[in-house]
């Protein structure tokens, strides 16, 4: 008991994981709360998680976090719509492509029924 002695005044809040810049499933709640004005991110951290969020939205058809993103003050001065990917798409040519393979699979489950 007395090896942890030197650590048991510490509060478990100061044991907070660091924020996933690179969320899976990005909702528009998390950079809300990760760019408010009490946030702790530096600029580049705000930038990946905007920019990341920003292409998940596009590739999955996220309406809701694409608009939101775009619209949202605290969010749209980070986005890079310049900016390329790793297969060097921008934001622009993810999003097509995403909602176009969204519109397709409507397409074809309406074809199933």
């Amino acid at each position: 008991m007395s090896n942890y002695a030197h650590i048991a005044h510490l509060s478990t809040s100061t044991f907070l994981p660091p924020l996933d810049l690179h969320p899976l499933y990005p909702t528009p709640n998390l950079p809300s709360q990760a760019l408010d004005s009490s946030s702790t991110l530096i600029p580049s951290e705000r930038t990946t998680l905007v920019n990341h969020s920003l292409s998940r939205a596009c590739l999955f058809a996220n309406l809701g976090l694409l608009t939101f993103l775009l619209k949202d003050e605290r969010c749209n001065r980070w986005v890079e719509l310049e900016g390329r990917d790793e297969d060097g798409a921008t934001a622009v040519s993810v999003c097509i492509m995403g909602f176009r393979g969204a519109t397709e699979l409507g397409k074809a489950d309406i074809s199933n029924s």
